[in-house]
């Protein structure tokens, strides 16, 4: 039971050497395709597993300046929620960087029937609470949460940095990602530019489709790992 409530946690992904590449010249096209969220907004997504859909997600960012929060809260619904009654929030709290990048200086988890989680950047030093323990470790300037990584990569590729290197913030350590802007393709939703960002072991992948045309939305998201793919697809 304990493994299906962190559902929203699994993380899913093809390793980078898996990842199918454009040419340098498509890449760059595409590139100025992309259209960045403005610096407040808000999405409803559908979360789904093996076309059952699980519940809903609400994802919230506002910046101001250099400073960021993104927000994104989520709760089963239908028969899931009387089989498994889940709500969560998970909310990320930083600075942008003058190269784009959304780097946090705070994450929380917060979920009604646990502990809340804590990440705190001092500097270099990342300090995790979880369960009651804590774990203290280094990490790159740059290193990324899961959701400031949502907004970092359109910032990247837009900048026309289709392909690149960043860290991931873990648990008691950080972990090496790689990304790449793959080909766009037709969604229901509208054309929409794919980026997939994954671990090189494989353990972890997120692709994230931005949209190619007004209005800038994140149309749909793809989080793979230990516990399967989870589809978040874009609401009305």
């Amino acid at each position: 039971m304990t493994g299906r409530r962190n559902w929203l946690c699994a993380g899913v992904v093809l390793t980078v050497a898996a990842l199918t590449a454009p040419s340098a010249v498509a890449a760059a096209a595409d590139a100025t395709m992309l259209i960045l969220p403005p610096p407040a907004g808000q999405a409803r997504y559908a979360v789904e597993k093996g076309g059952v859909v699980l519940g809903e997600a609400k994802l919230r960012w506002q910046r101001h300046g250099n400073r960021y929060e993104v927000r994104l809260s989520t709760v089963t619904t239908g028969v899931t929620a009387l089989i498994l009654p889940f709500t969560e929030e998970r909310i990320s709290r930083g600075e942008v960087t003058p190269d784009g990048w959304w780097v946090p200086v705070e994450v929380r988890r917060e979920r009604p029937e646990r502990p809340p989680e804590y990440l705190v950047r001092d500097g270099k030093e990342v300090i995790v609470t979880r369960k009651g323990k804590e774990y203290r470790y280094l990490a790159a300037a740059n290193a990324q949460d899961f959701l400031s990584l949502l907004f970092s990569l359109p910032e990247q590729v837009a900048r026309g940095q289709t392909s690149g290197a960043a860290t991931l913030l873990g648990l008691k350590g950080e972990k090496a990602i790689g990304y790449r802007l793959v080909v766009g393709q037709a969604l229901p939703e509208g054309a929409a530019q794919p980026i997939v960002a994954a671990t090189a072991a494989g353990d972890w992948q997120v692709t994230s489709w931005w949209a190619t045309t007004p209005p800038a939305r994140l149309v749909q998201l793809q989080v793979s790992g230990e516990e399967g793919a989870f589809l978040y697809r874009l609401l009305p």
